[in-house]
């Protein structure tokens, strides 16, 4: 057993090696060939990485963020050939004699399969543990980015592509997934699914929009291939389904809404209308600083917009090369519609008695 105190010297060394908490005495115990990429030098600098990252092994890792780095010590336990059987002859020689797995860092004394069969008390707890864990809004929307940025790079996609075309190739597989695609649920399999999704948000494409490139690809893709759906024809429970749905859906042209939808409809729309005083406070805001109330730059034709919206609609005052003209038409035009005092005026101390507008509005 020696102490290391220069990694280095370590560099091309097959061996077994071990980390020691001066405190506590508790010992991990690995192995390491002779091979550059993974010697004890290698193997030493991949722990201190991977502590100082937090994703060591769990016991080794929780024990480093109690005591620090400075409580730990490295060892070369022994020099061995590189030869896989006696390095893992010699690791659980070393596990035993040290007792790195009853009271130290170790999960297993057996190198070739380090995990421990979970009880069914462990399962329950780490998926309670993973269920509490996606309620986190936060950690959802960082699982989201990450999981984009996987799928996004053209190696994920390589190889989800040759998965998907082995899967597919197996007649077998593809006979089996065809059977289960035309499969009818129970009607207690369906009640337990609507069940079980009661109050729980739509993680599909729900609510999202597919960018012009998608679309594109799509439709090239569909190009010269036949309708899935040709030849085929909805069977009447299908359509009695669809018609029940379609039952009181303000989306379906001509549908007549039924009385107690409309009731509905009428108590949600309950208080959420403007009053004269809400709306009197509305056209008084001022606009941002640097900005005039009612004008906007388009960008595609380079010049200012005077508008403002009036009875749910917008009401277009014309284009000019300059904000200030704008700002003055947009003004002359709110003084005609709502008068003097009623509004924000951009220009108060300027008089409109003469002035003429670039576009004659009506409303």
């Amino acid at each position: 057993m020696i102490k290391v105190n220069n990694f280095t010297d370590w560099r091309h060394q097959a061996g077994i090696y071990g980390i020691q908490n001066n405190t506590t005495t508790e010992w991990y115990v690995g192995q390491a060939s002779s091979n550059g990429r993974r010697s004890i030098c290698v193997r030493f600098r991949e722990h201190i990485r991977d502590l100082r990252r937090g994703k060591d092994t769990r016991h080794l890792q929780n024990s480093w963020n109690k005591y620090g780095k400075e409580t730990f010590s490295f060892f070369v336990l022994e020099v061995t050939e590189n030869n896989q059987d006696v390095l893992n002859e010699k690791e659980k020689y070393w596990m035993v004699t040290l007792k790195s797995v009853s009271n130290g860092y170790n999960i297993s004394t057996d190198p070739r399969c380090p995990a421990v069969p979970y009880t069914e008390e462990r399962r329950q707890k780490l998926g309670q543990a993973s269920r509490e864990r996606w309620l986190d809004p936060q950690y959802k929307e960082k699982m989201s980015i990450l999981a984009k940025e996987r799928m996004s790079k053209p190696e994920y996609k390589a190889i989800a592509g040759e998965t998907l075309k082995k899967l597919w190739s197996n007649s077998e597989m593809k006979a089996k997934m065809i059977e289960q695609a035309g499969r009818e649920r129970s009607t207690e399999t369906c009640r337990k699914i609507s069940e079980a999704k009661q109050g729980k948000p739509c993680y599909g494409r729900r609510g999202l929009k597919q960018s012009d490139e998608t679309k594109a690809k799509i439709s090239k893709a569909k190009k010269g291939k036949p309708s899935t759906f040709k030849g085929k024809k909805h069977s009447d429970t299908s359509r009695a389904n669809m018609s029940a749905a379609r039952i009181g859906n303000t989306n379906c042209v001509g549908r007549v809404l039924s009385e107690e939808t409309k009731a509905k409809i009428a108590a949600g729309r309950v208080g959420k209308w403007w009053t004269e005083e809400q709306m009197l406070k509305k056209r008084m805001l001022p606009p941002p600083v640097g900005k005039y109330k009612g004008v906007s730059y388009n960008k595609s034709a380079q010049k200012y917009k005077a508008a403002m919206t009036h009875d749910r609609k917008e009401l277009f005052f014309g284009w000019f090369d300059n904000p200030v003209e704008a700002a003055t038409n947009y003004d002359y035009h709110a003084l005609q519609l709502y008068g003097n005092g009623q509004c924000f005026i951009n220009f108060p101390d300027k008089d409109y008695t003469n002035f003429t507008s670039k576009r004659v509005v009506s409303w």
